[in-house]
C-alpha cells in the first residue's frame, strides 16, 4: 500500500489485516451428462402419480424441477377456504445433494378436548441445486398461480428468513398479491439471534455481544414480546431495549451497540414514524390469524420428518426420479388415509379443556414477587369452571377490574369494554390490586406515553421492560368490541385459535342468563411437559435489568396514598369505633369532649348522667346490650343495607359500564337536564350547587365540602368503613344474611378509592359525623317532602348532640355534588 501511494488514513488497521480471511470461491458443480440425461428421460415419461410442470429446467448448469402429485389441484379445489400457506426447503434427500422445497396450504385441526393443531399439506415441490432467491421465487410463483386457478385467495404465509426473502420479492412485484402478509418463523428467529450475536462485527472485528450473560435475556425478550397484543406495546418495549443497548452512561445501561445495530437491521422493521418498531415474527393478537402463530412453519418441518421416515433408506441414495415418485406416493397415501380431512381456517368451538379440566395442568411463569429477576414458578392452569367458582365466592371486584373504552385494536376492530384478570393465580386479584390496575391501564393505552406510564416502575417512575413482561405474563386483558366479540390479548388466546378461559368467562358474564353450569370435562387431559429452569442471574446483571432512574424520564410515579391515623378524626367523628372488636355507636372515639350521656330518655330529652361506657352511662349501656335495643338500631340500618347490596351487585355485574359518566351524548343531555332541576330546587333553599369530580369518590368529597370538615375524602371513606365493619359482629347473622354472606367483601370493596358510595355509606357518614344529611334529588315529584331525603344519626343518640345539617344533591341517583350558601 505504501508503494501504491495509498494515504495512511485510507489504509486498514493492522488487526483488520490479521482477522481477514480469504473468501471461499464459489464452486459451481455441474451434474454429469449421464445424470442429466437420465433425469430428462424420466421427466419426459413420469409415473402416473407425478406431474412435472412446464417451467422446469434440467441441464448441466442448472436444475429447477417443479412437480406436484396428481391430486394436488383437487385438494386445493376442495379447500378454497384455506388461505394460509407455509414454505420451506429441506436437505439430504438424494445422492445428487439436491435440495427439496415444498409449499402448500395449512389449516387447523380441532383437537376436541385439546388445543387445536396446525396441519400443512405440501402440494407443490421444487428440486434445485441450492436454496437461493431464484428457487424460492420459482416455487412460490407456481403455487400462487395454482391457488388462483382453484379459487383460493392467499392471505398469510409463514417461512423462515431465507425463504421469506424470495416470497416477499414476488409479492412486491405482483399487484395481485400485495395483500398477502408473510411472517417470519419465530423458532428460526430465535436461532438466528443466538448465532449472530456470537459472531464478529464486520466493521470493528469485535464480538457483537460482549456480555454473554445478556444472551438468555435477549432471547426471552424476543420470545415474550412476539405475543404482545398491541403494536404500541411492542414498539415501546423495543425502543427502550435498543436505547439501553446503545447507552453506557448509567448502571442500568447495557452498552452493547453492535447488538443493537444487528437487531435494528435484521430483526426489527421501522414503521412510518421514526423510532416505532414492528417485526414480521410477531404472533400477537391482530398480527396473524387466530391459531396460526409464527411457529406454524414447524408444521412443514414435521411433514419433512414424516416423509423421510416413510421413504425407504435406499430412496435417499437413489436417483432424482425415485425421490420424486416416493414423495408423491407418500403424500398421496396420507391424503387417501384422511390425514388432511376437515382442515379449517378457524375453529368455532372452544376446546373442552378450557371449560373444565379433569387433570391438573401446570404452566411455568415468572412470579410477581421479584421485579429484578424472574422467579420461575409453576402455576396451575385455570379454566372457566375455576373462574366461575372464584367469581361466586369473591365477587366481581375480587376477580377483575374493568372500564369502558373506545380503543382501536390491531385487527381493525374497536373495543368498547376492557377487563383485566389474573392469568394463572386468582389470588392476585386480591393481593396484587395495583398490578392488576396497571394491566387494565396497559389495555386502555392509546399512546406510547400511556404504555410507558402503565408499566412504569413504582420505585423510579420510569418505564420498566421487566415489569412490562411480568404484567403480560401474569395478567390478561380482555376486550369486548363494538360488534360484541370477546377477544383476549394473552398468548393462549392465539394458540387456542381464538379461545381462552377468560374470554369464555366474559362472554358468559355478558349474556342475559349469566354464568351457566359448566359441563363435565374430558376423561384425559395431560399437563404440559415442564421446561428447564432459567439460568440464575448474577448480581451485576440484576442491577443492569432494573428500571432506569427517573431523572431522564417524563413518567410521573403513581401517587401513594397515606394511611389515615385514628387520631385525625377523633374530634370530628364521635360515632366511629376505637377498636374493631368494640361495638359500633356504643364505644366511640372523641368522647372526652362530652361528659354527659348521649342517649335520649323516654321523654325525648338528653340523659343527664355522666358517661361511663363509651357514649352512654351505665344505665343506658345496659339497655343497649339487650336484644330489643339491637333490633331497634338494626331497623335503621336494614333498609339502607338491603338497597346497598342490590345496588352493589348491579354495579359490579355492570362494572365496565359504570366507570364513566361520559358514555354518550344522550347521557350528557340527561345530566344537563338533571343539573338544571337541582339548581332550581337548591335556589329555593338558599343554596347553590358546587360540582364535584365524577371519579367514584364524589359522595365523600361532597360531604367533606358541604360539612366543612378538615378531612379528605379518603379519610372520611376509611372512617366510614371502619364504622361499618363491626356491624356484622354487632347484628350477628342478620347483617350477613342481608348481604348474602358477602358483607366482608362489600366493606373491602368500599374501602378502595373510586368505589361508588351508596345509602349505607350515607347512613354511616351521618352516624360518624353525628349530623343529619339532607339529600336533594332530581326526581319527578314536586313536593319537597318527596324529592328531599333526610338521613339522621342514630335515634339512640339525643338530637341535642347532633351537629348542623349537611345538604347534598344527587343527579340521576349516580353522582353527588356539594352545596354552599348563595
Amino acid at each position: 500500500m505504501e508503494e501504491s501511494g495509498i494515504p495512511i488514513e485510507h489504509r486498514p488497521e493492522m488487526w483488520r489485516l490479521k482477522n481477514a480471511r480469504p473468501c471461499r470461491a464459489e464452486v459451481r458443480v455441474k451434474l454429469t451428462a449421464d445424470c442429466v440425461a437420465s433425469v430428462q428421460a424420466w421427466m419426459a415419461k413420469p409415473p402416473d402419480n407425478v406431474s412435472i410442470m412446464d417451467s422446469s429446467i434440467c441441464n448441466a448448469d442448472r436444475i429447477s424441477i417443479l412437480f406436484h402429485f396428481k391430486d394436488a389441484d383437487s385438494f386445493l379445489q376442495q379447500n378454497q377456504h384455506l388461505s394460509v400457506f407455509v414454505a420451506d426447503f429441506t436437505f439430504e434427500t438424494n445422492q445428487q445433494s439436491l435440495v427439496l422445497g415444498g409449499i402448500g396450504p395449512a389449516g387447523l385441526r380441532s383437537g376436541g378436548s385439546q388445543k387445536p393443531g396446525v396441519r400443512m399439506l405440501p402440494t407443490h415441490f421444487l428440486l434445485s441445486r441450492k436454496e437461493d432467491k431464484e428457487s424460492q421465487m420459482t416455487l412460490f410463483k407456481a403455487f400462487a398461480a395454482a391457488a388462483h386457478c382453484n379459487g383460493i385467495r392467499l392471505s398469510h404465509g409463514f417461512a423462515d428468513c431465507a425463504c421469506m426473502e424470495g416470497i416477499q420479492a414476488v409479492i412486491e412485484s405482483d399487484p395481485g398479491l400485495q395483500h398477502v402478509q408473510v411472517h417470519r418463523c419465530l423458532h428460526h428467529t430465535k436461532q438466528n439471534v443466538k448465532q449472530e450475536v456470537k459472531r464478529r462485527n464486520s466493521e470493528t472485528g469485535e464480538v457483537r455481544l460482549r456480555n454473554m450473560e445478556l444472551l438468555p435475556v435477549l432471547l426471552s425478550f424476543v420470545m415474550e414480546s412476539a405475543w404482545f397484543p398491541s403494536s404500541l406495546e411492542f414498539s415501546s418495549f423495543w425502543e427502550s431495549v435498543i436505547n439501553r443497548l446503545r447507552s453506557n452512561g448509567e448502571e442500568t445501561d447495557w452498552d452493547e451497540p453492535h447488538v443493537a445495530q444487528y437487531l435494528v437491521r435484521n430483526l426489527l422493521q421501522e414503521t412510518g414514524q421514526a423510532g416505532l418498531y414492528s417485526a414480521p415474527w410477531r404472533s400477537g393478537f391482530g398480527q396473524v390469524p387466530a391459531g396460526f402463530t409464527t411457529y406454524t412453519s414447524n408444521s412443514l418441518e414435521r411433514s419433512w420428518r414424516t416423509i423421510k421416515g416413510l421413504l425407504r433408506k435406499r430412496t435417499l441414495l437413489s436417483d432424482v426420479g425415485s425421490l420424486m415418485k416416493g414423495v408423491c406416493d407418500s403424500f398421496h397415501s396420507k391424503l387417501a388415509a384422511g390425514d388432511y380431512e376437515n382442515l379449517k381456517a378457524a375453529v368455532a368451538d372452544a376446546p373442552s379443556c378450557l371449560h373444565v379440566r379433569s387433570q391438573k395442568q401446570s404452566v411455568q411463569v415468572d412470579s410477581l414477587d421479584s421485579e429484578q429477576e424472574a422467579q420461575v414458578v409453576h402455576r396451575e392452569r385455570l379454566d372457566l369452571d375455576a373462574l366461575c367458582k372464584w367469581f361466586h365466592k369473591h365477587g366481581p371486584t375480587g376477580t377483575f377490574v374493568a372500564s369502558v373504552c373506545n380503543k382501536p385494536l390491531d385487527d381493525g376492530s374497536t373495543a368498547r369494554l376492557c377487563y383485566a384478570f389474573p392469568k394463572y393465580c386468582l389470588q392476585h386479584a386480591l393481593q396484587k390490586k395495583p398490578e392488576m390496575l396497571a394491566a387494565l391501564q396497559l389495555g386502555l393505552s392509546l399512546t406510547s406515553e400511556e404504555v410507558r406510564h402503565a408499566t412504569a416502575s413504582p420505585l423510579t417512575g420510569s418505564y420498566d421492560v421487566i415489569r412490562h413482561l411480568h404484567l403480560r405474563s401474569n395478567f390478561c386483558t380482555v376486550w369486548v368490541t363494538t360488534d360484541n366479540r370477546v377477544v383476549d390479548g394473552h398468548r393462549t388466546y392465539m394458540s387456542f385459535a381464538g379461545h381462552s378461559e377468560h374470554s369464555l368467562f366474559v362472554h358468559a358474564l355478558l349474556q342475559p342468563g349469566g354464568l351457566a353450569k359448566i359441563p363435565g370435562g374430558p376423561k384425559s387431559n395431560l399437563g404440559k411437559k415442564r421446561k428447564k429452569p432459567l439460568p440464575k442471574k448474577s448480581a451485576h446483571l440484576k442491577r443492569m435489568l432494573r428500571a432506569p432512574s427517573s431523572q431522564n424520564s417524563n413518567v410521573v410515579p403513581a401517587e401513594i396514598l397515606s394511611e389515615v391515623r385514628p387520631d385525625d378524626a377523633c374530634d370530628l367523628l364521635p360515632g366511629s369505633v376505637t377498636e374493631s372488636s368494640q361495638r359500633a355507636v356504643v364505644e366511640a372515639a372523641g368522647q372526652e369532649k362530652e361528659v354527659l350521656c348521649m342517649s335520649t330518655t323516654l321523654r325525648g330529652d338528653r340523659c343527664k348522667r355522666k358517661r361511663t361506657h363509651g357514649c352512654f352511662c351505665s344505665h343506658h349501656f345496659e339497655i343497649s346490650s339487650t336484644e330489643k335495643w339491637s333490633l331497634q338500631l338494626y331497623e335503621s340500618v336494614q333498609e339502607p343495607a338491603s338497597h346497598a347490596m342490590d345496588l352493589w351487585e348491579e354495579r359490579q355485574l355492570n362494572l365496565a359500564l359504570q366507570q364513566s359518566l361520559q358514555e354518550n351524548q344522550e347521557l350528557m343531555e340527561k345530566i344537563a337536564k338533571s343539573n338544571a332541576i337541582l339548581d332550581s330546587r337548591l335556589h329555593c333553599l338558599g343554596l347553590k350547587r358546587v360540582p364535584v369530580a365524577a371519579d367514584g369518590d364524589c359522595q365523600f368529597s361532597a360531604i367533606v365540602f358541604s360539612a366543612q370538615v378538615p378531612l379528605t375524602a379518603l379519610q372520611l371513606r376509611r372512617s366510614v368503613v371502619g364504622y361499618l365493619r363491626p356491624l356484622s359482629a354487632c347484628f350477628g347473622a342478620r347483617m350477613e344474611n342481608q348481604f348474602r354472606g358477602r358483607y366482608g367483601s362489600y366493606c373491602s370493596h368500599m374501602e378502595q378509592p373510586g368505589a361508588w358510595g351508596d345509602d349505607l355509606t350515607l347512613l354511616a357518614s351521618a352516624h360518624c359525623l353525628r349530623r343529619p344529611l339532607k339529600i336533594v334529588t332530581d326526581s319527578s315529584a314536586t313536593d319537597p317532602k318527596q324529592y328531599i331525603r333526610i338521613i339522621t344519626p342514630p335515634q339512640c343518640i339525643s338530637s341535642a348532640c347532633w351537629g348542623p345539617e349537611v345538604t347534598l344533591c344527587v343527579s340521576m341517583d349516580r353522582h353527588f355534588d356539594a352545596t354552599e350558601n348563595l
